[in-house]
């Protein structure tokens, strides 16, 4: 049985092995006729094998169709709350969780205000613009952003588009201070591969 042959060598590994194979036949003409053939045989399927393009893996199998439908209905309600938050990066933290809280919506209240916009002064006052720090507990880590959730996409997408026109001070005085909206975790994955 002729031995496995490596999946993709390298360009001087293959030839310094076909080298060792013709140095091989040499030597073997020497011997006699039965075991030569049968050798040579063995070394010329060895060649062909080498010569070939490796073997690529099939691909994996496909999940079953519960799981790829309970999979998709997670990433779609997930994606859904995002589609309904913005995140203010980049906004200093208090001593305490209490502190931070107020502070917070402070913060957010006096934005509304400077953003000037009736629609989004009236969803403050009803208590349907929430927040809260993500992670929820501090660890040992840096600043945790604030998420602002809206009852809706369009509020969402209005409270970002005054902040884009406006450039309100409330966030361009600190710097590194901005607002976004909540992404994806694939495009996290981006941000943090392109910020590298």
């Amino acid at each position: 049985m002729p031995p496995k042959a490596p999946i993709s060598p390298s360009d001087a590994a293959a030839a310094k092995i076909i080298k060792l194979l013709e140095s091989l036949h040499e030597k073997l003409d020497a011997r006699p006729v039965c075991e030569c053939n049968q050798l040579r045989q063995e070394m010329l399927e060895i060649k062909k094998m080498m010569g070939k393009k490796p073997v690529e893996q099939p691909p994996p199998p496909p999940m079953d169709t519960y799981a790829a439908v309970k999979l998709a209905l997670n990433d779609a309600s997930m994606y859904a709350d995002k589609a309904k938050r913005a995140v203010w990066v980049g906004r200093p933290e208090e001593s305490t969780p209490e502190l931070t809280t107020a502070s917070d919506q402070k913060a957010i209240e006096q934005l509304c205000a400077e953003l000037n916009d009736g629609l989004l002064s009236q969803a403050l006052t009803e208590g349907k613009i929430l927040h809260h720090r993500h992670p929820q507990v501090k660890g040992d880590r840096r600043k945790r952003m604030l998420k602002i959730a809206f009852t809706d996409e369009k509020t969402r997408d209005n409270f970002l588009s005054l902040i884009r026109s406006n450039r309100p001070c409330t966030v361009t005085r600190t710097p590194g201070n901005f607002v976004r909206r909540d992404l994806c975790p694939y495009e996290l994955q981006l941000v943090l591969m392109f910020s590298r």
